[in-house]
């Protein structure tokens, strides 16, 4: 149990301050690759790495302050403010108000600010499209509705010219039905005569011999 504790005394400090080695390179802008943990054959995100030394220095020791206030910083950088404030709110417990407790609120008071209008200006936008969709379904009704009463209004013209037409295009269509099959008779009366014509040449020649022999 002595040589637990001592470990724990060591490895404590190691984790802490890797966790804020990684934060400190993501607040920098500087890409940090995922990480080979001993035992596994997938490599690890920084985060998560960051998060899981985190679960093993709280398991052990659960009134760490320091590491709940590393969490918050954490699950600040990963934009989860409301669990962030809670981690933040359990060390300022445990450990009192301080300069750096107090810097990391006005982050996340900052981050919560950002996260309300970021909603305000989608609801906003949203509330803007629909009103806009809205006024365009009116319009479209409006001129619905004065094509109705337009219509209505030059029944009384419109309805015997719509008659007329109809009678027009039937009557059209009739003539041309009769156009058609008079075109196919002349065809027709056209296609006979071409062929009488040599059945009595052949006639006429049949005869001329035969009178010829009778004049003898």
């Amino acid at each position: 149990e002595k040589h637990k504790s001592a470990a724990y005394a060591v490895q404590t400090p190691v984790k802490l301050n890797y966790v804020a080695c990684v934060l400190k390179c993501r607040e920098a802008g500087i890409h940090l690759a995922p990480i080979m943990v001993e035992g596994e054959e997938e490599p690890r995100e920084p985060l998560d790495r960051c998060e899981e030394l985190l679960q093993e220095v709280l398991k052990a020791e659960p009134d760490n302050a320091k590491a709940h206030f590393r969490r918050a910083q954490l699950l600040r950088e990963r934009a989860d403010v409301k669990a962030a404030r809670d981690e933040l709110a359990t060390a300022e417990k445990l450990a009192g108000s301080t300069a750096s407790l107090l810097s990391e609120r006005t982050k996340l008071n900052a981050m919560a600010k950002e996260e309300r209008e970021r909603e305000r200006q989608l609801f906003s936008g949203k509330i803007q499209a629909t009103s806009k969709a809205a006024e365009e379904a009116a319009v479209a009704a409006r001129r619905a509705a004065n094509h109705r009463r337009v219509a209505l209004l030059l029944s009384p013209f419109t309805a015997p010219m719509k008659l007329l037409w109809q009678i027009s295009a039937l009557t059209v269509a009739g003539f041309l039905k009769v156009m058609a099959k008079l075109q196919a008779w002349l065809k027709q009366c056209l296609a006979n005569s071409r062929t009488s014509k040599p059945h009595r040449s052949n006639e006429r020649s049949t005869r001329e011999p035969m009178d010829q022999h009778a004049s003898q």
